[in-house]
């Protein structure tokens, strides 16, 4: 079975409770803008893993990691909360290592393929789009339940940016809401 999700673009997607780094120079400098957004709820700072270096945009939220990373896998979600993606054509409804589908960013499609997938704290996916590490996907449980969404960007797209900031700010919304959603619990359970 495949799912297929549109979404029609948003507007006023700038709006006051998305704020985004307005006249920074994305391309410029990337350790320009580490800490810059504190006060809007994100933080960004430079990161490091096994493929070098990349950006990580990350927000915390008043949810426990299992609504934000139910968020992150479901494909029916991803244009409820990606400025850029207004449509998922993918053979599972929730991502696993090794999914493969289509991505329709600002009207274009794009082949993507999960190549990192974890279920084990941090949870973690990434993907890439033809063939290029495109962003990675993690969450980490705090105590209580709380958690942290991050966004990890390779450096060369450092321009995605307020991208993230605006998804990070709509994946809040949505996992603070989880229960009262019809598809609450089917990835698995929020206790």
């Amino acid at each position: 079975m495949r799912y297929s999700i549109r979404s029609q673009i948003v507007t006023g997607a700038f709006s006051a409770d998305s704020q985004i780094l307005v006249g920074t120079n994305l391309g410029k400098d990337a350790n320009n803008l580490v800490g810059q957004v504190r006060t809007l709820g994100v933080s960004i700072q430079i990161g490091r893993d096994s493929e070098g270096r990349h950006l990580e945009v990350a927000r915390t939220i008043e949810a426990d990691a299992a609504a934000v990373w139910e968020a992150f896998v479901d494909v029916r979600e991803w244009p409820e909360w990606g400025p850029s993606v207004t449509a998922v054509e993918c053979q599972h409804r929730y991502i696993q290592d090794g999914s493969t589908g289509r991505v329709c960013v600002f009207g274009i499609w794009f082949p993507f393929e999960i190549d990192s997938f974890s279920e084990s704290e941090p949870r973690r996916w990434s993907w890439q789009i033809r063939g290029f590490s495109a962003t990675g996907h993690r969450v980490e449980q705090f105590k209580g339940s709380r958690s942290r969404a991050v966004f990890e960007i390779p450096l060369y797209a450092v321009w995605y940016t307020p991208v993230c900031q605006i998804a990070l700010s709509r994946i809040e919304r949505i996992a603070t809401t989880w229960e009262s959603r019809p598809s609450y619990g089917w990835y698995g359970s929020v206790s």
